[in-house]
């Protein structure tokens, strides 16, 4: 066990895994990697500077240590099944089938994120079966049991809840199908009885959140601390959020790729959608957006920006909290997380709001920022990209107005200019005139 200083602000940060120690018999040592970082949420690269920053981290870890090894004894307790009781080593023991037959085969998709997000609720479910019933047959789960794990999810919300009960449907049905080959009864599907009236009274009980977009002046106002304090190109990070709209992976997996200067575009395959529609957008290259992308530094795997999620949350999480707070900003906490009513997916919310007020046509927004249409027409007549110049550039300079501050003036020259079809040396000409 160590919290080492590595360089700068680098740790490692190794513990004994209770868990594997005790099914493979010998200690089983993990380690994770932390950094340092300045109040406002930048990675520090140097120690120079930030001794006290280091020593207070120090301190930090050697406490995230202690839960991390707490957290171990706490999953191996949960897991341990009562050895006194014959059920526990009978084959269909609800725990071992649970760990050993449906998580292997949780759902019919092949999709990974489809894959992940159902092998975690069955990982749940075991979890949830071997603190509270660790010597439950798979023949004695009862609806009675079903409906006391969904209790467990009364802080999410209805739609995520309603997702996992028809995981586990799906599951107990490939289940079914698992027993049938090897010659088993079959078991009721106890989830089917799971009614949505049951669902929305668990839900019922959630902390609702209101989530909220941001007004000009604190767009202008943030932008203006952002650019003073610009570490990591964080300003460039968050005004393609502001001015695209795309969300935080599709603007933080952004390579040098997306980017065509001959025809002056930015493009991207919206990473949500990929499976689904496929759905591209192609934005116009404004002057301003063309100065953001060439102050990125170039990166050896081609990407724009090497910041994380995290890093994103951080910074606006100080801002609000520290400089200045959005109008109707909230913190609460719900079940076990805490929630702000702004998030970095304000920004994409916050492009929607003002282009919509600004009566931009709401397919056109939509394209903009990758929502999949409801229409017929969006979904497979309107082909933005076919003109992506005449299509976005004037949203484009009305979103540049207000991280400038010339919300006042309602547009830019230049967004003026465009909506007339007019050029600069044309006005020159008509104002000598």
């Amino acid at each position: 066990m160590a919290v080492k200083h590595i360089e700068n602000g680098k740790f490692r940060v190794t513990y004994i895994d209770y868990e594997e120690t005790a099914k493979q018999g010998k200690n089983i040592w993990k380690s994770k990697t932390y950094y340092t970082y300045t109040p406002s949420g930048v990675k520090i690269t140097t120690a120079r500077g930030h001794k006290t920053l280091i020593e207070r981290r120090e301190k930090e870890l050697r406490e995230e240590q202690k839960r991390l090894e707490h957290e171990s004894k706490r999953k191996l307790s949960n897991q341990k099944l009562n050895p006194k009781n014959g059920v526990v080593h009978d084959k269909y023991n609800l725990y071992r089938i649970l760990a050993n037959v449906v998580a292997k085969n949780p759902c019919r998709s092949e999709k990974p994120k489809s894959l992940a997000n159902a092998r975690r609720v069955v990982n749940e479910l075991s979890s949830f079966i071997a603190k509270k019933y660790p010597t439950l047959s798979l023949y004695d789960f009862r609806e009675s049991h079903a409906r006391d794990f969904v209790r467990c999810y009364k802080s999410h919300s209805i739609s995520s809840i309603r997702t996992y009960v028809r995981i586990m449907r799906s599951a107990w049905r490939i289940l079914n199908e698992h027993l049938n080959e090897n010659n088993a009864e079959p078991v009721a599907n106890v989830w089917e009885n799971v009614k949505p009236d049951f669902v929305k009274s668990v839900a019922s009980k959630k902390k609702v959140m209101r989530y909220s977009a941001f007004s000009k002046p604190w767009l202008h106002n943030f932008f203006a601390w952002l650019k003073e304090h610009n570490e990591d190109n964080r300003y460039e990070a968050f005004a393609l959020l502001f001015l695209t709209g795309w969300r935080r992976h599709d603007i933080l997996h952004l390579t040098r790729g997306n980017i065509n200067h001959e025809h002056k575009y930015i493009s991207v395959t919206h990473s949500k959608t990929e499976e689904t529609t496929g759905a591209i957008t192609y934005i116009y290259l404004t002057d301003f957006i063309r100065d953001l992308l060439a102050s990125l530094p170039k990166r050896r795997n081609g990407r724009l920006f090497a910041l994380s999620e995290s890093t994103l949350r951080t910074t606006l999480d100080y801002y609000c909290e520290h400089i200045e707070a959005p109008v109707d900003y909230r913190v609460v906490d719900v079940g076990r997380y805490t929630r702000r009513s702004h998030t970095p997916h304000a920004f994409r919310r916050s492009c929607i709001t003002h282009l919509k007020s600004e009566h931009f046509a709401g397919d056109l927004v939509n394209y903009i920022t990758g929502h999949s249409g409801g229409t017929v027409d969006e979904r497979h007549y309107n082909r933005f990209c076919v003109d992506y110049k005449a299509a976005t550039e004037e949203a484009m300079l009305y979103l540049e107005s207000i991280i400038k501050g010339e919300e006042n003036a309602n547009l830019t020259l230049d967004a003026v200019l465009h909506k007339l079809n007019m050029t600069k040396e044309k006005l020159a000409e008509l104002m000598a005139a």
